[in-house]
């Protein structure tokens, strides 16, 4: 009756405002976008997976967040896992298996091993077109516990069930049966785009712009088309009033270039001041996907005057807040700070870490009191 019908619109409409949606860059990702859609078209009849595989730093986050946006109000369920890599160090498969099946049947869920949980799965899922996105896996363990392997030809959910995985490792998703066919490599921006993003970040007065020639040209060839190292890069240099300030820190950078990501973000990290830095560590050792709440307190407590340095490091785009006040941080970013930390140490010895991060590190401190 028109009654039941109200009530069905109504929570389905309450059902799609109350979805996440994921604040990203647009500059540069039509073209990614309409690839992995034409990817997931292939699908449609049956379950699609895809993979979008490539170094940190490249965007693999950014376009999977751009698709769930577009796509997750399209479906019965959508979740979207990140950071597969530390989440399941830090909760456990099961606890990750539990917030996908809470996620889609809008419920608690409690799942004792990974078994269990993929069990309920294909009781549960069976007929439910779903979205599922799972971001930055490692090992396909972490693959196997959401869905088979595409060889056995099962499925878990319904018809027309989407999913999506980011990765830095192709094997992972070869190992478990995806074809190179249904594998995207985004490539680094052009350097159009280079220019637009780092611009975006850099926020440059008209004044100095006049006067600083093909400086910031040479900026984005250093970070040779890194969606990361250009938005980190544009926030260092938006700090920078002066054309010689500029050249001097383009020389940093130059000679910095032909490393790793890690020693390009770690000229950022030195920019810090101590406050600054001890926070900024505390943050990558400890506190990412975490509240700002409790470590707040204890900064101050301290006399760190955390404000200011959370200021500082959201505006130099090491670390971002949430709408629920977490601490955000990418990997790559976060990985920089914890290598700050071992190199800080005598021989590469956890009992000398400033900051035991890792269970293992935290026993082994334990073991040896003294």
């Amino acid at each position: 009756d028109e009654a039941k019908l109200i009530t069905l619109i109504g929570a389905r409409v309450s059902h799609i405002l109350s979805k996440v949606r994921f604040d990203i860059q647009p500059i540069g990702i039509d073209s990614h976008m309409n690839a992995l859609k034409q990817m997931l078209e292939r699908g449609n009849k049956g379950v699609c997976m895809i993979g979008i595989c490539g170094r940190g730093g490249i965007g693999k986050t950014t376009l999977a967040m751009a698709l769930y946006n577009e796509l997750s109000p399209t479906f019965e369920g959508s979740c979207f896992l990140s950071n597969m890599r530390e989440n399941e160090k830090k909760e456990g498969l099961p606890s990750l298996q539990a917030k996908f099946m809470e996620e889609v049947l809008r419920g608690k869920m409690p799942i004792g091993n990974v078994r269990e949980g993929v069990s309920l799965m294909k009781q549960r899922l069976g007929s439910k077109k779903v979205l599922l996105i799972l971001d930055d896996v490692e090992h396909t363990r972490q693959l196997e516990a959401f869905t088979p392997n595409r060889r056995e030809k099962e499925e878990w959910f319904g018809a027309g069930s989407k999913m999506i995985v980011t990765t830095r490792n192709k094997d992972v998703l070869i190992q478990h049966g995806l074809q190179e066919k249904e594998i995207y490599f985004p490539k680094g921006f052009d350097g159009q785009q280079s220019l637009q993003l780092f611009f975006r970040h850099a926020f440059v007065s008209d004044h100095l712009l006049a006067e600083l020639d093909d400086l910031p040209q040479e900026i984005v060839e250093v970070a040779a088309g890194l969606p990361l190292a250009l938005i980190v890069f544009g926030s260092h240099f938006s700090f920078l009033k002066k054309k010689q300030e500029w050249e001097e820190t383009l020389e940093t950078f130059k000679s910095e270039q032909h490393k790793d990501v890690y020693e390009q973000l770690r000229i950022s990290y030195e920019g810090l001041n101590d406050r600054e830095k001890y926070v900024f560590l505390d943050i990558a050792c400890f506190f990412v996907g975490e509240s700002k709440e409790y470590p707040f307190y204890m900064w101050e407590a301290c006399g760190w005057r955390p404000r200011l340095a959370l200021e500082v490091l959201q505006h130099r785009s090491l670390i971002k807040i949430d709408e629920n006040d977490r601490f955000e941080m990418h990997d790559q970013i976060r990985d920089m700070g914890r290598m700050v930390v071992k190199e800080g140490s005598q021989f590469d010895d956890p009992l000398t870490y400033s900051r035991p991060w890792s269970k293992d590190q935290v026993l082994e401190v334990l073991k040896n009191p003294e």
